[in-house]
């Protein structure tokens, strides 16, 4: 009997073991660089499976497109940011962007409170048309508790309202609850990790003001993380929202490495434009034009979303020559530079921003 019961307490071990736990020593740093790949949302991805000593296989996720993860001191942001600096221990620089029906936030900062009891967002902060926006949150939004622990849940409340210069007001409230459901062994396409998993349902309402007229916007975002020792940030993050009364994948996003094709091919149905290189390290893309007659065109780069990121050219490119093209202030990822000739033919040229 005293045998089995030996090697019963071995095998409890061993499974408390593998039983991770997250502090705050295994979150970003100052000076952290990291890529994330962005995977196609409508892949049949299994979110109801959890629990203790899962197995869970994503490796089967391709990227689409790839952003960058920059962790900076607060101090290190747009000095109009500054009242976000007194609150904040690390901020973000994600290059996300925050799109409504009202205005554009672009080049996003989240600050971010990190101790040894909890990371939260303390503040976001863009720019819209190229004006600097701080925005401060009356309450920390919690996204981990810490330490981190297979169990534990938690919540919190926070919200946030600011004035637009020339379109109005922005009002919002969030409500997160959070659990830690499952833990055990993930697969991406990057490597296998020991991990837990953390749902948290997000309860959201926005309010738009503009001309008077109040906008309210409400849904639930629900956030799946998995969190694993000494990685940073999440190995592997999915979110949802209810449409249609059906939870609906709207991303999913995994660690990865950078990812530099030998090679990006170019849509075209116009001959005679092609870029000098397809990977743009220096800042600068070039932009050449082959043989033939002079030629009117107007271009301009968009997101792999199709939006459009800046205007670059519109005027004669002559047949043998380059026109140069600046992208450094373009977050790291992919683009297309769309090119429109004068009798409306088009040309899609594909590239990338490596940092």
């Amino acid at each position: 009997m005293r045998p089995l019961f030996m090697a019963l307490t071995l095998l409890l071990c061993i499974r408390l073991e593998a039983q991770v736990s997250i502090t705050v020593a295994d979150l970003p740093q100052n000076g952290d660089l990291y890529y994330i790949s962005n995977a196609n949302p409508f892949e049949e991805l299994e979110l109801g499976v959890t629990g203790a000593d899962m197995l869970w296989n994503y490796d089967f996720l391709s990227p689409i497109f790839q952003d960058s993860s920059v962790w900076v001191a607060p101090t290190e942001t747009n000095p109009a940011y500054f009242f976000l600096w007194f609150d904040a221990d690390i901020a973000e620089e994600s290059g996300q962007t925050i799109d409504s029906e009202f205005f554009t936030l672009e080049d996003l900062y989240n600050f971010y409170k990190k101790t040894t009891s909890e990371f939260s967002i303390t503040g976001q902060a863009g720019t819209i048309t190229g004006i600097p926006l701080p925005i401060g949150f009356d309450d920390n939004d919690k996204v981990l508790d810490l330490p981190l622990n297979y169990g534990d849940t938690y919540s919190s409340a926070a919200g946030f309202n600011f004035d637009i210069p020339g379109i109005g007001s922005w009002q919002e409230t969030r409500n997160r609850t959070c659990e830690v459901d499952g833990w055990g062994s993930i697969t991406t396409p990057l490597d296998t990790y020991e991990a837990l998993r953390v749902k948290c349902v997000v309860d959201i309402e926005d309010i738009f003001t503009t001309d008077g007229l109040e906008v309210p916007v409400a849904y639930t975002t629900n956030e799946y993380r998995w969190m694993s020792p000494d990685e940073g940030i999440p190995v592997l993050q999915i979110n949802t929202q209810s449409i249609l009364g059906l939870e609906t994948v709207t991303a999913v996003i995994y660690k990865d490495t950078l990812i530099i094709p030998t090679s990006i091919t170019a849509h075209s149905n116009l001959s005679g434009l092609s870029l000098q290189t397809n990977i743009i390290q220096n800042g600068t893309l070039q932009l050449i034009a082959g043989g033939g007659s002079d030629r009117m065109v107007s271009a301009f780069i968009t997101n792999m979303n199709g939006q459009q990121v800046s205007e670059v050219y519109n005027g004669h490119i002559a047949p043998g020559t380059s026109l140069s093209i600046p992208v450094s202030s373009l977050p790291f990822g992919m683009y297309l530079l769309v090119c429109h000739q004068e009798n409306g033919v088009a040309q899609v040229l594909q590239f990338m921003v490596a940092e």
